[in-house]
């Protein structure tokens, strides 16, 4: 599943193809607004996200978003092919755009620091 913009002005996004998927995405980037999501985690489990859209990449043969995640208080990936619904929402990202990205790269190396530390 991905998703489709709609007329962006009216600030409404629909249930489309994967294709159109990433531009879904980009505009909530560029936009620096909130993204809801309903998600299927790896256990078929069904939660309802709230997530702060930092970018978009490949992982092994996934397209995924990294992003801050309201609901983990983190940063997490999520995968595009288990995002059920999904709209970007009128609320703004409410750190400054710049400072996030940042904020991933020192949570991803301390991620990666304790992971080679064993612990």
């Amino acid at each position: 599943m991905g998703y489709a913009i709609c007329r962006p002005e009216a600030g409404f996004y629909a249930p489309a193809t994967l294709g159109n998927s990433i531009s879904f995405i980009r505009l909530a980037i560029r936009r620096r607004k909130k993204i809801g999501l309903t998600y299927t985690d790896n256990t078929s489990q069904k939660t309802n996200r709230v997530i702060w859209p930092i970018f978009l990449g490949y992982r092994e043969t996934s397209l995924i978003i990294a992003a801050w995640c309201e609901l983990r208080a983190g940063f997490r990936y999520f995968r595009t092919e288990r995002i059920i619904e999904a709209s970007v929402l009128k609320d703004n990202i409410p750190n400054r755009m710049d400072l996030v990205p940042a904020e991933w790269h020192r949570a991803t190396d301390a991620e990666r620091q304790r992971y080679e530390e064993g612990r």
